[in-house]
């Protein structure tokens, strides 16, 4: 009995060992055979500053970075450019004239983006002489975002071409570090490949033909009577899997653009960026909850010492932007929360002081300001009106901003 007891055991792990390689297998498949949306080089400024670009269901936050960076390299190259996480993705043109100016100021903001991974992102921009011209602001993520995360790490979002640029660029070449960003290339395919968002999104993308996840649109059609004509039908990506068995039509409807559109235009909360790369401010957010996020200790992002890693990496930040032209300014907006003493604020702080010599906007203490935010981790463009204006005292904007 022991003996077939011991049979079975076997050959239940071999079918679940079978199984789980199969599905592996197919990820890996799927991610090595899907489209790289930063080669379709989109245009996010085709209809001028009247130019939305709407993201349909299913993309990843690694293919929304990877379209945008697609466009990043046939941009022109802006005056003004401000890079950094979620929390800055409103900031516009518009704050900074009030009016609509194509190709003076571009938002490279990615969902979340760390003080390493914007290392990295301007040590790319640099290498390819893609940097802003006039002014470059490095979004900091306020340490009361996520309790310190989203600072020091690394979060495998940024297309794979800029993952550990700056150290893979610029590093020893010693044998060691060599293997350790090869390794660290590696978690960071393994993250797109394995992460449950990615793998419906590779996915998707490999079984439906010729699929059309994003649409630039020129946002005066909401203008149009006839902008619903056509939604309802099922779209030509979503015809075919794997070219031959038909999609249902509630799921090729499911899949199609039109009621990306329609919901942007009736400004329900939708997916998508302008011709300045800024978020479209096409919602009203989740509400404002004060101390949305908890302090504790048992998931902060920093630790001790770690004031010292984000010193470094906004002197190496500096260094590579400082040219005696181009001006650096760091940004540390605030989140919706009452007077709040944190270790991970403390960390920041004494960062902070650290390098007096760097030019700092620190409005952390603007954490009251109701007025200011969608919601607890996401000013809205009012705050960033004052942003502007704090540029403008400290006159680092160029002429015409």
């Amino acid at each position: 009995m022991d003996t077939i007891d011991s049979r079975s055991q076997v050959r239940y792990l071999q079918r679940f060992l079978a199984v789980l390689a199969g599905l592996l297998g197919c990820a890996t498949l799927a991610f090595v055979a899907k489209r790289n949306l930063r080669d379709l080089r989109v245009d996010f400024q085709k209809h001028g500053a009247d130019t939305v670009v709407l993201i349909g269901k299913m993309v990843s936050r690694s293919e929304r970075a990877d379209l945008r960076l697609g466009f990043a390299d046939i941009m022109a190259v802006p005056r003004i450019g401000n890079i950094g996480n979620h929390q800055t993705q409103l900031m516009s043109e518009q704050n900074f004239s009030g009016r609509s100016r194509v190709g003076y100021f571009y938002n490279y903001w990615y969902e979340s983006m760390t003080l390493r991974e914007a290392r990295d992102y301007v040590a790319f921009l640099k290498d390819t002489q893609r940097l802003p011209r006039d002014l470059v602001l490095i979004s900091v993520t306020t340490p009361h975002a996520d309790n310190g995360a989203f600072i020091v790490d690394h979060h495998h979002e940024l297309p794979t071409q800029l993952a550990y640029y700056y150290e893979r660029t610029r590093g020893s070449g010693a044998a060691a570090d060599l293997w350790r960003h090869r390794l660290q290339m590696l978690d960071g395919y393994a993250y797109k490949i394995l992460d449950w968002k990615n793998m419906i999104a590779n996915g998707l993308d490999f079984v439906v033909a010729s699929p059309r996840r994003y649409r630039v649109i020129n946002r005066r059609v909401c203008e149009r009577e006839d902008r619903h004509r056509g939604e309802t039908r099922p779209s030509p990506e979503a015809l075919l899997l794997f070219g031959v068995v038909a999609v249902p039509p509630t799921a090729a409807r499911w899949l199609s653009m039109g009621p990306v559109v329609t919901a942007y235009c009736n400004r329900e909360l939708s997916m998508g960026f302008a011709y300045d790369g800024s978020s479209i401010d096409a919602g009203t957010g989740r509400g404002l909850v004060l101390n949305q996020v908890d302090m504790g200790s048992d998931n902060r992002g920093l630790v001790a010492g770690d004031e010292d890693r984000i010193a470094g990496y906004m002197r190496d930040i500096d260094e590579l932007l400082s040219d005696g032209h181009r001006r650096v300014v760091f940004l540390i907006p605030p989140v919706y929360e009452s007077e709040r003493a944190s270790f991970v604020d403390g960390v920041m702080t004494r960062a902070l002081d650290s390098v007096p010599e760097l030019e700092v906007v620190d409005h952390r203490h603007r954490h009251a300001e109701k007025e200011n935010f969608v919601e607890y981790l996401h000013p809205n463009a009012r705050y960033f009106d004052l942003v502007v204006e704090e540029l403008r005292k400290r006159r680092v904007l160029p002429p015409g901003g």
